[in-house]
């Protein structure tokens, strides 16, 4: 009987990787991915072996099916009737990723929506899977977080982005959903998920840690000298490779790990070191201070929504991810491997950044205000 593993974000950076090295291993995959995104799974496991510089894996174990919150029920008929015909287990890496509180309701129904609707399908329709591993992030703590961040639900967080909230909301209600029966839930916790340790490659969108290098990469290309960075040197940034989160994954798969799991490492880098390699790299000094000129400004406001989380030191409880994977494999990200992360940004960001149209509408905000009002007089002049 082929047993086949059930992933969803197959066309993003988590669900992605893992399906690229499950293919190569031979494993069975089926993924769901949103109605008319069918053949972007393989042009997106292509791109990945290139560049992994992988052979490219062959797709005949890869079944592809359309899937929308709500339909679960005739997604798992159509997965039958393409051959799915025993889950062994449901990876959920889709995720949106709306930091705004304005479009919070969309964020809830597609991170609260999809999770529950998944999660009660397979329980009532799939019953010979047994485990099911839902990727949240390490950040529904909150900001105000313990100094040993538990494994465990968080009750009263101080949450401040959309995706955050979402993504806190979706916890306390799978969890209470999984009491009711169904496969062992288990609710991944990863901190700041960046490219390989190895190699530093990197395939996922300009998000979290990234879209620190991006406003970077832009602050240069409109002609910073050097940088002045609202935040903290001192406080530290837990990043994790992204194939050290793959291997925690498979060994759930293996082992099995009902409840909360951080996907955190012991200690993060300093902000003063990161600040001190990304410079270097770029091209000019960065230092503590408040933001003066047109590029420092630019940053600050590309960086915003997460400066908060740059600025405090999260320090979790992480013994589950260290009981399921060997110590030898679950170390600090050293200097070398952060150079190497910063070195393939470089190569794909500061190359290629390009100044968008939400970049642009910036500048003017970014004006003295008495060349602003004059501005608008002249706008209103008819």
């Amino acid at each position: 009987m082929v047993k086949w593993t059930l992933v969803t974000g197959a066309t993003g950076f988590v669900g992605g990787e893992w399906t690229l090295r499950a293919l190569l291993r031979g494993e069975y995959v089926a993924a769901l991915v949103r109605p008319g995104r069918e053949q972007a799974v393989g042009v997106h496991l292509r791109e990945l072996a290139d560049v992994h510089g992988t052979q490219v894996p062959s797709l005949d174990k890869l079944v592809v099916v359309p899937w929308t919150p709500g339909s679960e029920f005739s997604t798992l008929q159509l997965l039958r009737q393409s051959g799915v015909d025993h889950i062994s287990c449901v990876i959920h890496a889709a995720a949106d990723m709306t930091y705004s509180l304005s479009k919070l309701p969309n964020s809830l129904d597609n991170n609260l929506g999809m999770a529950l609707g998944l999660y009660r399908a397979i329980a009532e329709h799939a019953p010979e899977a047994k485990k099911f591993i839902a990727v949240s992030t390490a950040y529904p703590c909150g900001l105000n977080p313990a100094a040993d961040i538990p494994e465990t639900l968080h009750l009263t967080p101080k949450l401040v982005n959309g995706y955050q909230t979402s993504k806190w909301a979706t916890e306390m209600a799978l969890t209470e959903l999984a009491r009711a029966g169904g496969p062992a839930l288990t609710i991944l916790r990863p901190s700041i998920v960046v490219g390989e340790g190895e190699r530093g490659f990197y395939t996922g969108k300009c998000f979290g840690f990234y879209m620190f290098l991006r406003g970077f990469a832009l602050a240069k290309k409109a002609g910073a000298k050097k940088m002045r960075v609202a935040i903290n040197p001192a406080a530290e940034i837990n990043l994790l490779p992204i194939d050290q989160l793959l291997l925690l994954i498979d060994r759930i798969r293996e082992k099995g790990a009902p409840g909360f799991v951080h996907a955190t490492l012991d200690n993060g880098v300093r902000v003063g070191d990161m600040m001190e390699v990304i410079g270097k790299i770029y091209g000019f000094p960065i230092e503590e201070g408040k933001p003066r000129s047109i590029p420092e400004h630019l940053f600050d406001r590309q960086v915003a929504a997460n400066m908060a989380f740059a600025n405090t030191t999260f320090k979790f409880n992480n013994h589950s991810a260290k009981a399921l994977v060997p110590e030898r494999d679950w170390v600090d990200m050293n200097p070398q491997s952060f150079e190497r992360v910063v070195r393939q940004s470089k190569a794909l960001y500061f190359q290629k950044a390009r100044f968008e149209k939400s970049d642009l509408a910036m500048l003017p905000q970014l004006l003295p205000n008495p060349v602003r009002k004059v501005l608008r007089k002249i706008s209103r002049l008819k």
